[in-house]
């Protein structure tokens, strides 16, 4: 006989209900943040996976797939084109207009919200980056700033040097 996770009818409620937020509460509690993000995720090669026993690599079935998904477009669009030049009877035509105007005014509504959600994300983006953006940790000071330009100019000059006693000796060993 299967065992139920609601109690039993004659035992303590509370009991039960306390072991399980005992149980909810320490597995909340003793959670660790994941230090993850798209950028870790790897880019899959889809050469190298194989389908239907090695038959078939991901590639050639993703390419196959959009293709019967062109070609089931393809065919919705003329039989579009072949319904439209029926004949249709006026109250056929009525109910037709009712249901565009009703979709319209949908996606009409649908634009809007995700109109706002667009400009409340950006918002958001946009204080995440400007106001957590800028630790101290990365911000150069003008001490910094100037060493690293002496730094820069300095092995630019040792380059150029370089470079000058190369061709100094390539033209003296030529002699």
């Amino acid at each position: 006989m299967a065992q139920s996770l609601l109690p039993a009818p004659g035992g303590s409620f509370w009991r039960w209900f306390s072991t399980l937020f005992c149980a909810l509460g320490t597995l909340l509690l003793t959670a660790t943040a994941a230090a993850a993000s798209e950028a870790d995720l790897p880019i899959p090669d889809l050469h190298s996976g194989e389908f239907f026993g090695g038959a078939v690599n991901a590639w050639w079935l993703l390419f196959w797939g959009a293709m019967v998904i062109t070609g089931t477009l393809g065919i919705s669009l003329y039989l579009r084109t072949q319904i439209h030049k029926l004949p249709a009877h006026k109250s056929q035509l009525d109910v037709a207009e009712t249901i565009f105007q009703t979709c319209k005014t949908y996606l009409i509504q649908q634009g809007k919200f995700l109109l706002m959600l667009f400009v409340l994300i950006a918002i958001a983006i946009s204080f995440y980056l400007v106001g957590f953006g800028h630790t101290t940790e990365y911000e150069l000071s003008k001490r910094e700033i100037e060493e690293l330009r002496i730094e820069l100019t300095q092995k630019a000059a040792d380059k150029e040097n370089s470079t000058t006693k190369a061709s100094r000796s390539s033209r003296s060993s030529r002699r």
